[in-house]
């Protein structure tokens, strides 16, 4: 995620970063074996973005996934405004479809 937050960085209009950050409640003992965290890496993940500027279009703990309280999907915004979200089931893919709504007058200029 450090080189997209890089690269966001380098923008002065609106920006919007979605995709599976992989950020499930499982800590890896030696890299393969998992077990029960919380919502550590969802939480770390959120806080991290908003302390850039970036607001979370889900809150943290909603499940994105098949398997219950995996959030491993997630969309953010800086300089637009997120008034909605919605997570659907898919059945191509164990991962659930993110829908967000934005205002899109919010936090946008116009330029003649």
């Amino acid at each position: 995620l450090q080189p997209v937050l890089e690269s966001a960085a380098l923008c002065h209009g609106p920006v919007l970063l979605g995709g599976d950050f992989n950020t499930n409640p499982m800590r890896w003992f030696g890299g393969f074996l998992p077990f029960p965290a919380g919502h550590a890496q969802s939480r770390g993940t959120s806080e991290r973005l908003a302390s850039l500027g970036f607001g979370s279009a889900l809150p943290i703990g909603r499940t994105t996934h098949d398997l219950p309280g995996f959030q491993l999907d997630w969309v953010f915004a800086r300089g637009l405004q997120i008034s909605g979200a919605e997570v659907r089931p898919l059945t191509l893919s164990d991962h659930h479809a993110l829908t967000v709504h934005l205002d899109h007058t919010a936090g946008l200029s116009v330029r003649n």
